[in-house]
């Protein structure tokens, strides 16, 4: 289908779909630094056999949601106001209390989402470095050592990079939704040597808006994806 692409103007190689989703991983990995180490003190307050028990039963929320929050927030109001800006080049506007009740809605159920996800590989974690404790007749110092460096700060940048992207796109799409103009939208990757097999195909891709692209639905793709996408509108 023809259609026009609305994309900003770049600056040199600047791409504005891109930079401004990467201009907030920084707070958003300090807010999930934060939180994780909030988890992980909580977790070990508890003990050997309170550790053993979370990593079994279920995970505490503590420090993790509201972080979670935080960053998925940061990326829906910078994936909105791209997409604003993206649409004001074809003279559209968008109605943003439309916008916000969609975006309230996806935020409450994506932090349970993720939050499980996250959960789930942080108890796998716990138990194996538990058996690893044991085997090794280890001490509760030694365990701690062994999980701070696992929720360090390079594992909040990796879920800070996915859960921006994630939100980002999010945000950017419930704006060309609440347009009623935009027909498609196209993937975009960073397009430079660190792009990967799994995102290098769908760079220029378009599907109907709503659609998805295959199983893979919208960025991220995977762990640390950088995609984004941009909107299309009709010509007629």
């Amino acid at each position: 289908m023809p259609g026009r692409v609305l994309m900003l103007p770049r600056s040199g190689d600047q791409e504005p779909e891109l930079d401004r989703r990467m201009a907030i991983e920084d707070e958003a990995t300090d807010s999930l630094n934060d939180g994780l180490m909030l988890l992980l003190a909580l977790l070990m307050s508890r003990g050997r056999d309170g550790l053993a028990r979370a990593a079994s039963t279920g995970m505490p929320s503590d420090g993790l949601s509201g972080a979670l929050r935080k960053t998925l927030e940061l990326g829906l109001v910078a994936g909105a106001s791209l997409a604003e800006d993206q649409l004001r080049l074809a003279d559209v506007s968008v109605n943003r209390h439309h916008v916000g009740a969609m975006q309230s809605q996806w935020v409450a159920s994506t932090i349970i989402t993720q939050a499980a996800l996250i959960n789930a590989t942080t108890a796998r974690v716990i138990r194996e470095k538990l058996i690893e404790m044991e085997e090794g007749g280890h001490s509760l110092a030694w365990l701690e050592s062994q999980l701070l460096d696992y929720f360090g700060r390079e594992r909040a940048r990796r879920i800070a990079a996915t859960e921006v992207t994630r939100s980002y796109v999010w945000g950017a799409l419930s704006a060309y939704l609440a347009s009623n103009v935009v027909q498609e939208v196209m993937w975009l990757t960073a397009n430079d040597e660190m792009v990967c097999k799994i995102c290098r195909p769908l760079h220029g891709r378009r599907v109907p808006l709503g659609q998805g692209f295959g199983l893979i639905g919208y960025p991220p793709a995977h762990v640390q994806c950088r995609c984004s996408v941009v909107p299309v509108v009709s010509l007629s």
